[in-house]
């Protein structure tokens, strides 16, 4: 599936209207979260983490536009045990355990964009993932996060995504932006916690610089 992600990358830089494309860059530092459906036995917290993608959008009329914005993007989450036996690696441990999880996409948002007499941009649709990487940590050494993450998390997932931009100069934006899973992100089965879905937010702060 990874593949169909790289195919439509490679359409849409490739596309013979490509000239009147607005092109550009941006970056973004982000706090993330995950949202489980029972998180009863366990504490959630957010995560730090960040994105870099490509912008290209095709106005179709001076307030309208299109844009997709191929890139990666590093999110994740936090769990917290308390006054729960977990084990792994042979060890186990009563409750004050806290494992982190970080992971890396391969995520293409594809956004509708209203402006406002250039100065305001309001951005709102689906974004793509898929994943590349994952690392997992525990605050106690001899438990490993893997007890808990392995094979945790969906291959691709979507997402909504809404956003406002203002530009305090002409090529230059800087923006707010919140994307919530529509699809599930992970699923902890672990025997000493509860089966139970996960869903992903984050919510990023960006920059973005247009060359044209």
């Amino acid at each position: 599936m990874k593949l169909l992600f790289v195919g439509f990358l490679g359409f849409i830089l490739s596309f013979p209207l490509f000239a009147q494309w607005k092109v550009g860059i941006q970056g973004s530092g982000l706090l993330a979260k995950e949202n489980y459906e029972d998180a009863t036995t366990f504490d959630t917290e957010v995560v730090v983490g960040y994105s870099a993608h490509l912008f290209l959008e095709r106005r179709f009329t001076p307030v309208f536009g299109l844009s997709f914005e191929p890139g990666y993007l590093e999110k994740g989450g936090k769990v917290t045990i308390d006054n729960v036996v977990v084990s792994g690696n042979g060890a186990s441990a009563q409750g004050g355990v806290t494992f982190t999880n970080k992971v890396g996409y391969l995520s293409i948002p594809v956004l509708a964009n209203l402006h406002i007499l250039n100065v305001v941009s309001i951005s709102a649709g689906p974004e793509f993932s898929a994943k590349l990487s994952e690392t997992y940590t525990s605050s106690n050494p001899d438990i490993s996060a893997r007890a808990i993450y392995e094979d945790a998390y969906n291959n691709l997932e979507m997402s909504g995504l809404v956003g406002i931009f203002v530009s305090p100069l002409p090529k230059l934006k800087t923006g707010l932006r919140y994307s919530f899973a529509l699809s599930n992100t992970a699923k902890i089965d672990e025997e000493n916690l509860r089966e139970s879905a996960a869903k992903a937010q984050y919510l990023q702060l960006m920059v973005r610089l247009v060359f044209n």
